[in-house]
């Protein structure tokens, strides 16, 4: 019993693949709601809809760095890395279109600051991958 215990704390506690899905999974819930707060023109789940979006890519952009075990990249990280850069991308296109559907200036500067973030976390980070797609 405590071997088994031991084990699941110790999986726990290692990044996982699992855990890194889950996040992206939060992601794209997060990109939905955007989307239908954007056209239901509801300004506040709109915003909170965007800083989870971000602070959800965020995430599990730092889980993927994680997943690298001694720079080795194989299959499952790169298409983990192609999911995360497509995730960007579907990311970047909800800001803008929320950004179109709401003239409120407020709004407007915390989108440009979350799609600024983005962009810079995408060409900052230590490990760039070969797998995003450009743009």
């Amino acid at each position: 019993m405590e071997g088994d215990k031991c084990s699941q704390q110790g999986r726990q506690q290692s990044p996982s693949f699992e855990a890194f899905d889950r996040t992206l999974d939060a992601v794209v819930a997060a990109c939905d709601q955007l989307t239908g707060a954007t056209w239901e023109q509801d300004i506040v789940r709109a915003e909170l809809a965007a800083r989870a979006a971000v602070a959800s890519w965020l995430q599990a952009r730092a889980q993927l760095g994680r997943l690298e075990p001694g720079g080795f990249r194989g299959p499952r990280w790169r298409i983990a890395a192609f999911a995360l850069a497509a995730n960007r991308r579907a990311i970047t296109e909800s800001l803008g279109q929320t950004r179109r559907m709401f003239p409120d200036p407020r709004l407007q500067q915390v989108l440009d600051h979350l799609v600024q973030t983005v962009a810079r976390v995408a060409i900052e980070s230590p490990h760039p991958t070969s797998a995003e797609p450009a743009g």
